[in-house]
């Protein structure tokens, strides 16, 4: 009992930082295949909440097509803005005027949560009010589909861990609209993040009372690995 309690409560903390990690490795790709600096890549913006406080939302990543001086990258993500603002059925007009995607990135997204949803949804808002096409970026394929097709509907650009299409897959837009094929980062660095991973679940499964998880989050864990970054750009 006193395993089985201690591990479901690590499973969430792991799951939680795992998700942090996804995120810092999401924005180094955009960074260094864009060649932008910390503040380019930021984005957030200033709200109000229901007490009538001012709230401030901070996004991340952002892809502005200014801060891009590389002409063949700056097409290639201006042609994938063509094609995803087309699935979402933006009017040609809009699309014309994106300059840009700022994204929201999960590890996974299996909660119906409303607040969480609202927050998106706002933030979608906020996004196309600058000029930004807003992108959930779901790294796995776990994802409530009554929440994607709320999104959807709301046309927000849902992309999901699978392999397809650039307008509907995670993968698909880092190797289309970045230049980077991040589906082969995962599986050049699969044993390594396992290995990792498994020796932090050993602990956890530990019914020993001394046993204890690792002071360490799991984010510095991960950025302490012998991962293989790579260019994957071969343009």
């Amino acid at each position: 009992m006193y395993a089985a309690h201690k591990a479901a409560g690590g499973m969430t903390s792991i799951y939680r930082q795992l998700g942090i990690g996804r995120e810092r490795l999401l924005r180094k790709v955009i960074k260094d295949h864009f060649n932008l600096d910390d503040g380019q890549v930021a984005w957030s913006y200033e709200y109000k909440k229901e007490d009538g406080k001012t709230g401030r939302h901070t996004l991340d990543a952002r892809i502005d097509l200014t801060f891009i001086d590389n002409d063949k990258s700056k097409l290639r993500l201006r042609n994938w803005l063509e094609r995803s603002g087309s699935s979402l059925l933006l009017p040609q007009e809009r699309i014309a005027t994106l300059k840009g995607v700022v994204l929201e990135v999960r590890q996974g997204y299996k909660s119906a949560d409303s607040k969480r949803q609202n927050a998106d949804l706002r933030f979608g808002i906020r996004a196309y009010n600058e000029g930004y096409l807003p992108i959930v970026c779901i790294v796995s394929t776990q994802a409530s589909q009554t929440v994607c097709r709320r999104y959807q509907a709301a046309q927000l650009l849902v992309l999901l861990g699978t392999q397809g299409s650039d307008v509907e897959s995670t993968y698909g837009f880092f190797e289309s609209a970045v230049g980077y094929d991040l589906a082969s980062f995962f599986q050049r660095n699969s044993l390594v993040l396992r290995s990792e991973f498994s020796k932090v679940l050993e602990v956890l499964l530990s019914s020993s009372a001394k046993a204890v998880v690792p002071k360490k989050e799991i984010t510095e864990i991960i950025r302490e690995l012998p991962l293989e970054y790579g260019n994957e750009d071969e343009e």
